[in-house]
């Protein structure tokens, strides 16, 4: 129960934390921004990736194309191999992958709209600038279930194998009550994790 208690804590914090990122809505084209939490039975995963480098667009799909983009990127990013956790069986032993379950699996398109209203140059009570701004993102949650209770001892990701546009994972792990940033790549997609 303490367990939980702590996930749902760290959790309300991300949370908040990302809802606060997006409302400002700072993101940068081809970075994707996550946070993951690893007990030894779960893990709780959310990933926030620009939509222009998933979709090529960030807006709300309007045409059949984009719609169908749309639901190829859901369809690829809800793979339950995206993330593939590693435990160690011995000192002499290669690394095994351990089995999971989906507990939430879900990938979703938000989109935000900001008019800005500019004040710049022009006489206040004669004439109103607007200026639209829209940005979107992908945002996939995944609740992974252990099998077995568990030390997981390193991780990798197969998200750059299946977007090609994201270049770079800025990831927040939380794991043994300890607190770890990890700039993930193509070339580095693991992380091998130091009890």
């Amino acid at each position: 129960m303490l367990n939980f208690v702590k996930i749902f804590i760290i959790l309300i914090f991300f949370i908040g934390s990302s809802m606060h990122g997006y409302e400002q809505h700072l993101h940068v084209h081809a970075q994707a921004t996550g946070s993951l939490v690893i007990t030894n039975s779960e893990a709780i995963l959310e990933i926030k990736i620009p939509a222009i480098s998933v979709l090529g667009f960030e807006h709300s799909p309007s045409s059949a194309e984009e719609h169908q983009r749309l639901a190829n990127a859901i369809s690829l990013l809800t793979n339950d191999d995206l993330v593939v956790f590693f435990q160690n069986q011995g000192w002499f032993k290669k690394k095994s992958s351990v089995t999971v379950s989906l507990i939430e699996n879900s990938t979703d398109l938000y989109v935000n709209s900001e008019i800005i209203h500019n004040h710049d140059n022009h006489d206040h009570e004669l004439h109103h600038e607007i200026i639209k701004e829209t940005h979107a993102e992908i945002i996939l949650k995944k609740h992974y279930k252990f099998q077995n209770p568990t030390m997981i001892n390193a991780l990798q990701t197969n998200l750059f194998k299946r977007l090609p546009d994201v270049h770079e994972l800025n990831l927040a792990l939380i794991i043994n009550n300890t607190h770890l940033t990890y700039l993930l790549t193509r070339p580095k997609h693991e992380i091998h994790i130091i009890p």
